[in-house]
């Protein structure tokens, strides 16, 4: 490829400096009076000049056999033949035309004769040795005074290291086209102020479009409000020779959201100014929705969608951290449904079920989003409020109280069941900080309290006017669940 790039350069070269050459002869033909033989006082220089062009100048009538009068010395290396056998027609340059090719030359010659133009065109013959060779010409015509044709002159030359050139590129072209288009991944390059210059069909399928219509559209069309300066502004400022890769959010023409990993290269030009970005696109919504869920089932309860207690524990710790730094107040509650067990006995564990579901949406409504709600195990929840003294703690506990007594749930069998649940508070001021194990345990203690004392009730500890609530072993027997198991019911 490298020795055809560098034959195409020089047929380039050596066409500029034919074409000037071209243009001195026409200069000189205007000049003179039309003659039928070659002019007598053909310089020595002139003739030189034309017989070491890489071609043949030529001079012939005009007629299907392309008679020649005069030939330059480059015939014999474009044809393989003598240039005599050219001038004294012991050969007809017509029958070194390939034979698909000589109508299409006479025609197209005439045509340009017609108008008086010149005439520029691309055809093969055969050499003396066999060989096929791909050819340039360029002639006009020479007039009579009355306007009559007497005789063309012009050039032609050898293009077939150009014609090679031309076909392997087409041939590449071809082949890569058939990768890209074959391709399980969407391929997509912009240019340097972001708008569409390709993209392959997995590409414009997989958003929804046609080709068409993603070509010339603002990268920005296909990414959501919230990921454009978060993604894209980003990419590109790397190494020139590295490709990045992401997790990149993109938008469907229907208005839909598609998760891909994005690997995307910075574009030069030939002076290493930026040009654009290519980018390879995998779809991996898939794959991301598996993940999500798997992330969820880490952190949640699958039955109620709350917090497990495990993760409750990290944000909480998280909370209980700046809780010390900034000095701000914070509470717990413990809330545990009562008559749990009965609930489950009488109406089954299905029963059960969508009475902890429903439990669970009531306090999630009732809670502000920077509350931590969890479910600490069996029928029993665990909240913590940042930012909480203990009378708005005290508040949100009998709210929730409210809400949880006002909610009943309705059984398959037709059922309706009433929920009532007892809360224990726990609340802290700056100056008195525990650890979230003692906060939650203090909770905890008034949660049985609240059980002694008749079930459906909110109790409260203050740090600010008490040392510590109850010890746990001053629950009554008479606060254990139906069964008599050490566990709020």
């Amino acid at each position: 490829m490298t020795h055809s790039a560098d034959a195409f350069e020089r047929l380039v070269a050596t066409n500029a400096a034919l074409q000037q050459r071209i243009d001195e002869l026409e200069a000189c033909t205007a000049q003179r009076a039309p003659q039928i033989a070659p002019p007598p006082e053909l310089s020595p220089h002139i003739g030189r000049l034309l017989d070491n062009l890489p071609g043949m100048v030529y001079r012939c009538r005009n007629d299907p056999s392309w008679s020649m009068d005069y030939v330059s010395a480059g015939a014999e290396g474009l044809t393989g033949y003598d240039p005599d056998d050219l001038r004294h027609q012991r050969l007809s340059y017509a029958d070194l035309i390939l034979e698909e090719d000589r109508a299409r030359v006479w025609k197209h010659v005439q045509a340009a004769l017609d108008i008086d133009r010149c005439f520029e065109f691309v055809y093969r013959i055969r050499t003396r040795q066999g060989a096929i060779k791909w050819v340039w010409e360029r002639g006009w015509g020479i007039y009579s005074d009355a306007g009559e044709i007497l005789m063309l002159e012009g050039f032609i030359t050898d293009i077939s290291a150009l014609k090679t050139t031309e076909q392997a590129l087409r041939d590449s072209e071809q082949r890569y086209r058939h990768i890209v288009e074959s391709s399980h991944e969407g391929i997509w390059m912009v240019d340097a102020d972001g708008h569409t210059t390709f993209v392959n069909s997995r590409m414009a399928a997989m958003l929804g479009y046609d080709v068409g219509e993603m070509l010339g559209r603002c990268l920005y069309d296909f990414v959501p409000e919230e990921w454009r300066k978060t993604t894209w502004d980003s990419f590109g400022q790397g190494p020139q020779d590295a490709a990045e890769q992401r997790d990149v959010c993109l938008l469907r023409k229907d208005g839909t959201q598609i998760w891909t990993l994005l690997s995307i290269k910075r574009l030069t030009d030939g002076n290493d100014r930026p040009s654009g970005l290519l980018a390879m696109a995998a779809d991996i919504t898939d794959r991301k929705r598996m993940e999500d869920a798997l992330q969820n089932l880490a952190i949640s309860d699958p039955l109620t969608g709350l917090l497990n207690r495990r993760h409750f524990y990290q944000l909480a710790e998280g909370e209980l951290e700046r809780v010390r730094r900034y000095r701000y107040p914070v509470a717990a509650i413990m809330v545990d449904l009562d008559q749990f067990k009965r609930i489950n006995d009488t109406f089954g564990h299905l029963a059960g079920d969508a009475v902890l579901q429903t439990s669970a949406k009531v306090m999630q409504d009732q809670l502000r989003s920077s509350d931590i709600l969890c479910r600490y195990g069996g029928e029993e929840f665990a909240v913590l409020l940042p930012e909480t003294d203990p009378i708005t703690a005290k508040s949100t506990a009998e709210r929730l109280r409210r809400s949880l007594a006002a909610q009943a749930v309705e059984t398959e069998q037709g059922s309706t069941i009433a929920m009532t649940a007892s809360f224990g508070v726990a609340a802290l001021s700056p100056e008195s900080m525990l650890s979230l194990e003692s906060l939650l345990d203090y909770a905890d203690r008034m949660l049985y309290v609240a059980k002694k004392n008749g079930r459906n009730r909110v109790e409260v500890w203050d740090a600010a006017h008490s040392a510590s609530p109850p010890a746990p072993s001053s629950v009554p027997p008479e606060a254990l669940d139906d069964g008599g198991l050490a566990e709020p019911g």
